[in-house]
């Protein structure tokens, strides 16, 4: 892991040293917090040299160090799949003769392994939500957005894969995706339970179906009901894991 000092003065005799909080990470109401194990967690970066302002607006000049050990860890088996585990990064050494200590959060990426002929009904990988949609992320990061707006009332179709070891999944094979959350961005949560979101059964049913012509996932959801705005709508996957995804109203 590189360093970067972002202050004019070096930072010299740098220790980093990580850590790492047991967090329940699932979604599923039950607590299960899990580990890793830190094999290697502390490296030496010696002196980081500082970051020197410009003049005339030009990017400054940055200068990475690497530490003299590369962090190691490990990761348990039962440690949940396509989600993210927090860490805190510990750093100490002195500038102009007085100590310095910051503590920096980062977070390591933790994929899923999924292997279809084990019956798991789990998945690793999506794709979609296809255009004219927008995109699908993890329900803790950023929500992705088509590139165009909607009419008020439209049917939108939302039209997706999932997938296990690359393997496209049917649906026998996983359950299927489930609307659990819709939202604007001014009137907050809207309660789907007794609207028609539904547009191939004229119900509020929150299920996507699967489809054998066009081998997709799909919702084909009624907008009369809602209104106008910019909504963001939470899904999940494979009854385990929450994405979501916006569209605007107008």
């Amino acid at each position: 892991m590189n360093l970067v000092n972002a202050g004019p003065l070096p930072v010299q005799g740098v220790i980093g040293t990580i850590t790492a909080p047991v967090v329940d990470l699932t979604e599923d109401g039950v607590d299960n917090p899990v580990g890793v194990t830190i094999v290697t967690g502390t490296g030496n970066y010696g002196t980081i040299a500082g970051t020197q302002a410009t003049t005339d607006c030009s990017p400054v000049t940055l200068q990475p160090k690497a530490g003299t050990l590369p962090f190691k860890i490990t990761v348990p088996s039962n440690h949940p799949g396509d989600t993210t585990h927090p860490f805190v990064l510990n750093v100490t050494g002195t500038v102009n003769g007085s100590p310095f200590t910051m503590a920096v959060p980062f977070s390591l990426g933790i994929a899923d392994r999924c292997v279809i002929s084990s019956g798991s009904r789990d998945f690793d990988g999506l794709d979609g939500f296809q255009t004219p949609m927008g995109g699908m992320a993890p329900a803790e990061d950023p929500v992705p957005f088509p590139n165009r707006s909607f009419n008020p009332g439209s049917t939108l179709p939302f039209k997706m894969r999932q997938l296990c070891g690359g393997v496209e999944l049917k649906g026998t094979d996983v359950d299927p995706p489930q609307i659990v959350g819709l939202s604007e961005a001014t009137r907050g949560p809207i309660d789907i339970s007794a609207l028609v979101i539904n547009d191939d059964t004229g119900s509020s049913d929150p299920l996507f179906r699967w489809n054998d012509t066009s081998k997709r996932w799909i919702f084909n959801m009624d907008t009369s009901q809602i209104g106008s705005g910019t909504f963001t709508l939470t899904v999940k996957i494979a009854g385990r894991k929450n994405y979501v995804t916006g569209f605007v109203l107008q």
